[in-house]
Order: structure tokens, then sequence, then C-alpha cells
């Protein structure tokens, strides 16, 4: 009976960590992307704290029953594999199959830590006496300058990019959840009243960064789907490296080899997730330092804008190609469908100007030519009548100015529906075509 326990209030405290995210990220999205402003923020913002305190007392219930070993993978166990199913349902994300393989392989991992990880000592051990080894004070060191230091690069907008931000939100969260871990040893072990009072303000300060850095995470984030399983992924390997360098978890392993491939399988589910190519990234750098014939550092700092020396990497290429590209608008059977796709492609960098270019004038090309097209002339007459209200808009992060999305989704899909009332065989012959 107490298993049954264990695994209901993991698992709820695992939905509730999803729940919490979408509590703020879905009201952004259905505010077109725009922070929300008034009594819609604060309704947002209880929301994510009620269902954030929901969470927690659930694992504390849960852990009642049965060990912590146990709890927490079935809890992030539990919050993957809703957020991918809420995600989908709330269409706040297409996943692709390469995605949903990730999200699995990730839960699947994480379900056999129970049985792998390690056992609990035989003997009592002090947690002060752990926690003042050389290896545990680096550690925390090394936790605590990660967890202010991705807080810093945040607030002086360091990094603008939306994976790495998503990155940097993570490991302030599991930064920070790693060190109130070991604060909560040390106040179990009854402290002087003074220490005592000075780590339980230490204790609830990492709380409400930990807490305040998820909400902002959804809110902010263009894609905050990948919030959820890169979050959880950076929190599990962090826990794992805490359990090695403070808690002497190698002592109690019976069978380490297969633990450390079970988070060789975290790492792999966390690549899948994501949303970078970086197999891609470097080959066709390293093709173009090739046929430039340039120094690599050159390249690197070729950026003016001091804001993003940080991804001046990226900026190299308009283009960073990506294997999920293109797959999934051969399934969008209507207009808008296509045009959602397309523009959330552009915006995460997976398809580039020149990817849209090419494509327009395969399909005008196909069409019978550019002149005495029909399309097109509607297209440059709507474009020069709207030309007042574009030049307002504010230019996104990477790949060109938001007008240039607009219009030239608005010019595919206008030239594809003139073209295109053939099966659907036809249309991915042509979508081929054009990402060759």
């Amino acid at each position: 009976m107490e298993e049954l326990w264990t695994f209901l209030f993991a698992s709820l405290s695992g939905c509730c960590s999803s729940l919490a995210a979408l509590s703020v990220s879905y009201p952004v999205h259905l505010n077109e992307g725009e922070p929300l402003t008034g009594w819609h923020h604060w309704l947002s913002l209880l929301a994510n704290l009620s269902l954030t305190g929901a969470q927690v007392g659930l694992g504390f219930a849960a852990t009642s029953f049965g060990a912590v070993a146990v709890v927490m993978p079935l809890s992030v166990g539990a919050a993957l594999f809703s957020n991918m199913i809420l995600q989908q349902a709330l269409k706040l994300a297409n996943f692709t199959n390469e995605s949903i393989t990730g999200t699995l392989v990730l839960v699947t991992a994480i379900l056999m830590l129970p049985e792998l990880g390690p056992k609990p000592p035989q003997e009592p051990v002090d947690p002060i006496v752990l926690l003042q080894e050389p290896q545990a004070v680096v550690f925390i060191s090394v936790s605590f300058v990660v967890c202010f230091g991705s807080i810093m690069l945040l607030f002086l907008q360091k990094v603008t990019h939306d994976f790495g931000m998503l990155v940097l939100f993570s490991l302030v969260g599991g930064s920070g959840a790693v060190m109130n871990m070991s604060i909560t040893k040390m106040l179990v072990s009854k402290p002087p009243p003074l220490i005592f009072a000075i780590l339980l303000a230490v204790y609830i300060m990492l709380a409400i960064l930990c807490l305040g850095s998820g909400a902002v995470a959804n809110g902010t984030l263009k894609d905050a789907s990948l919030f959820v399983p890169i979050n959880n992924s950076i929190n599990l390997v962090l826990n794992c490296l805490a359990g090695l360098l403070i808690w002497r978890d190698l002592d109690n392993l019976e069978y380490p080899w297969c633990y450390f491939m079970v988070y060789a399988l975290v790492g792999l589910g966390s690549y899948l997730v994501s949303t970078i190519d970086v197999f891609s990234v470097f080959r066709l750098y390293v093709k173009e330092q090739q046929v430039a014939d340039m120094p690599v550092l050159k390249k690197m700092v070729t950026t003016k804008n001091r804001s993003e020396k940080g991804v001046a990497f990226l900026n190299l290429h308009p283009s960073c190609p990506h294997f999920h590209a293109g797959k999934e608008l051969l399934k969008c059977v209507e207009r808008g469908d296509f045009e959602s796709r397309m523009r959330s492609e552009l915006r995460r960098r997976m398809l580039s100007d020149r990817d849209v270019v090419r494509l327009v004038a395969d399909l005008l090309e196909n069409a019978g030519g550019i002149e005495e097209n029909v399309v097109l002339k509607y297209w440059v007459d709507d474009l020069s009548q709207s030309s007042k209200r574009t030049r307002l808009m504010s230019a996104p992060d990477f790949g060109g100015s938001r007008r240039f999305y607009t219009e030239s989704s608005a010019l595919t899909n206008q030239v594809a529906e003139s073209i295109l009332p053939t099966p659907r065989s036809d249309v991915k012959d042509l979508t081929d075509g054009a990402a060759t």
C-alpha cells in the first residue's frame, strides 16, 4: 500500500510541476507572446506559486511513504511526460518524432535510477563532516558562482539567444536546488541558533530565486516547451555530481557503470529534445573555414555588438540547419497551421531567410515564371499598403526582421495556394527540392 501512495503522490507532484510552468507560459501564448499586465499577471503568478507549493507538498507526502531515491525519479518522469502531453494538447508546441523520442528516452532513463542508484549507507554519516571535505567545498562554491553568475548574465542581458537563456534559467534552478539540499542537511543536524538562522535565511533566498527563475523563464522564453525537460535534465546531472562529490554515492553504488550509462541516456535524451543540431553547425563551420581560408578567432569576434559576443559563433551562419527543419511543414493541411509552423521555425532559426527565398523562387518557377504572376503582384500591392505598419515593428534577435518573417511567409503561402491544389505528394516533392 505504501508503494501505491508513493507512486501516486510523486506522480501528482510531477504533474503540478508541469502545470506550474503552463500557468505562466500558456497565458503569454494566448496574449500572442506579449508579457501579461495588470490583474492577468498577478493571477498567473498566483497560480504558479500555488501549483509550485502543491508540488513541494506532494513531494514531501511522497517521501513520507518512500525513499527520496524513488520519489525524485518518479516525480521528474511524470513532469516530463505530462509536459509533453499538455504542450501538445494546448498547441503550445508541435513535437517532432525526435522530440517525442528524446522525452521518452529521458523518462525511461529516469525510471531506472531507483534500481541502479546509490543504496543507503550501512552506517550513519554526519553531513557536517561530509560538507567540510575539500571536494564538497569546491563543488558548493562552484554551484554558488554558477547560480549567481547565471543570474547576472540574464539580468545584464549578455545572452539573448533563446536556448542560451533557457540553459541559464535551468542552471539557476539546478544549482540553487543543490545548495538548498546541502543546507537542509545542515539544518537537520541542529546547528547553533545563530548559524541556524543564517542558513535558514540563505535557504529561503535560494528557494525564492529558484521559484522566480522558473516563472520568469516560462513567461519570457519564446519556446517555453523545452524548459521542463532541459531544466529537469540539468537538475538530475547536478544532483548526480552532488551525490558523487559530497555524499559519497560512489561508495554505495552496486552497478557504477550502469549508473553512469543512465546519465548518458539523460544527455542523449536532452540532445534530442533540444532544438540545436550541434553536429551540423560544427560541420558547416569547418567547411566555411576551408572555403573562406580565414582564422577561426578572427571570425569569432566579427560582431560589433558587444551584447552579441556570446552568440557570435551562431551568428556566423544565418542558417543553422536542423534535422527537424521543414519536416512538420509537410504535415500541415490548413494555411493557418502552415504559417504558424513556418514562423516558429524562422523564429527558432531552424530555417533562414535564404531558405524561404529559395522556396518562394522555386514555387514561382514551378508556377510558370515571375512575369505576369498574379499572386506576386497582389503581394507587392498589399506590401506597399501595409508598409507604414510594418516599419514600426521591432526586429527579433536573429536572422532578419519580423517584417521579413511575416511577409515572406505570406508570399510563400499565397504562391503555394495558387499552384498547389494537388495531392500532398507534390507538396513534399517541392519542399524537398527547396531544401536541397
